[in-house]
């Protein structure tokens, strides 16, 4: 608006500003003063008005996004909302935003309501000052009528300008406000900005000796403590890790740590010899693919979903196997557009877990050094987690690969497993191993066994 209308409605304030005064000037000086008396007035008027309404109309933005906000939150948790029954809560919410958002806009319209005609008549109100003093000047003799009427034509060309020159300045107002907000992203450093980026040779090799993690403690920005303390372990190149432990423990924490999500410092994750935190998110992402608990797919294929991360074409010997291996296979089959299915908005047309092997078959369609799982396993049924694990753990999907699950039947495959309790690792070793020493590995493994005995005997 300032670049477009802004600059070309200056161009012609300027130009009816310079001359026409001048010309009414030239034909009555006292009549010229007492036509700028009520154009300054309409205009401090107008000016104070846009201050106001631009004032508003700010908070009515703020108010629409948040609005906007609520009524995304409610619909992605409607599921949350039905099972505690809460349709009244999440209705009080949005009306109080909604109420908000209606009382910014009517005192925008209020405004506008009194600016609008007044700029609209401000002409008139001219036109009504040059016929009562102009028609006092005929009458004795200082104008005649041909003088009148030319400076009544002079007066209507000078209204315009003056109406526009409100809208300029609030134009530019506002214009300002977006240019200082681009101004404050664009300027706002990134978290690679003072990275460097890996040589090729050097990036290809980044797993080449595996994750080694010293003494790594871990406070969030808004966080009175640490969320992990003093953990030491290492991942190597072929290696299965496990990670269990109590919910709030600290197992994402952890595994975010070490996929760059987060950033702990320097000297507490290595990559090789390279300390983590001078790389860049993107070299360790090209050796690292991570599958979260929130999985996010893209409102497109599910096709589109799972080939994204590749700059070629989809391949499709390698689509059908990240698809078997992800065990969605089946599944796809029932599709009537198979790979070419739209999965909508954040997967709306998936249950979760077929989102949550989605996100796999798109881990495993890129190829990485190391996957991390973050229980995975959680949201499939007893037999697609057995076909899982034959096909990610034991078959060897991925080179190396690190598993957060509560469930045995994945933690006995592990190389080892770390067991974290208040963000402290309390145990690790073998399945053997903390059967022996882990109270809380010992309990879980006992509980599921009972789980499975009852659970065979029903059948």
């Amino acid at each position: 608006m300032i670049t477009g209308f802004g600059i070309l409605q200056i161009g012609n304030i300027l130009l009816s500003l310079s001359l026409t005064p001048y010309m009414m000037w030239k034909l009555s000086p006292m009549l010229t003063l007492y036509c700028i008396i009520p154009m300054v007035v309409v205009f401090f008027i107008v000016r104070y008005g846009m201050k106001v309404m631009v004032k508003n109309t700010h908070a009515r933005m703020d108010t629409l996004q948040k609005l906007s906000g609520k009524i995304i939150s409610f619909l992605s948790g409607n599921s949350v909302i039905k099972s505690y029954n809460i349709y009244a809560h999440a209705e009080k919410k949005v009306e109080t935003e909604n109420i908000s958002y209606y009382e910014a806009s009517l005192k925008i319209a209020w405004i506008r309501s009194f600016v609008i005609p007044l700029l609209a008549n401000l002409g008139q109100i001219l036109k009504i000052i040059i016929f009562f003093v102009g028609g006092m000047y005929v009458i004795n003799g200082k104008f005649t009528i041909g003088e009148l009427t030319e400076y009544i034509a002079y007066a209507a060309l000078l209204a315009h300008p003056i109406m526009g020159l409100g809208w300029v300045l609030t134009i530019f107002q506002q214009g300002m406000v977006g240019i200082s907000s681009i101004q404050t992203i664009m300027d706002r450093k990134g978290t690679d900005d003072d990275r460097k980026a890996l040589p090729a040779n050097q990036k290809g090799e980044l797993f080449k000796e595996g994750i080694r993690v010293e003494n790594l403690n871990y406070t969030y920005h808004n966080g009175d403590k640490p969320v992990l303390k003093d953990i030491s372990f290492s991942v190597k190149p072929g290696q299965i890790v496990g990670i269990t432990g109590k919910v709030g423990s600290g197992k994402t924490t952890l595994i975010q740590c070490l996929n760059g999500y987060l950033r702990p410092g320097a000297g507490q994750i290595f990559y090789g010899d390279i300390d983590a935190d001078s790389i860049r998110s993107e070299d360790i992402r090209s050796v690292v693919n991570t599958v979260s608990q929130e999985v996010f797919l893209f409102s497109d294929s599910i096709e589109n979903n799972i080939g994204l991360t590749s700059d070629e074409t989809i391949d499709e010997k390698r689509f059908d196997d990240v698809i078997y291996k992800s065990a969605f296979a089946d599944e796809l089959l029932r599709f009537p557009k198979k790979g070419k299915t739209m999965v909508g908005e954040k997967g709306i047309m998936l249950s979760g877990g077929q989102k949550q092997r989605i996100s796999l078959a798109r881990a495993l369609y890129t190829q990485g050094e190391l996957l991390i799982l973050d229980d995975v396993f959680s949201a499939v049924d007893t037999d697609t987690e057995r076909f899982l694990i034959k096909q990610i753990v034991e078959n060897h999907a991925v080179k190396s690969l690190v598993v957060i699950s509560n469930r045995i039947s994945v933690l006995e495959k592990t190389d080892f497993t770390i067991v974290l309790e208040d963000g402290k690792m309390a145990a690790k070793g073998n399945h053997e191993e903390l059967l022996k020493y882990s109270d809380f590995y010992r309990n879980i493994a006992k509980l599921q066994q009972e789980g499975e005995t009852k659970k065979e005997r029903q059948l």
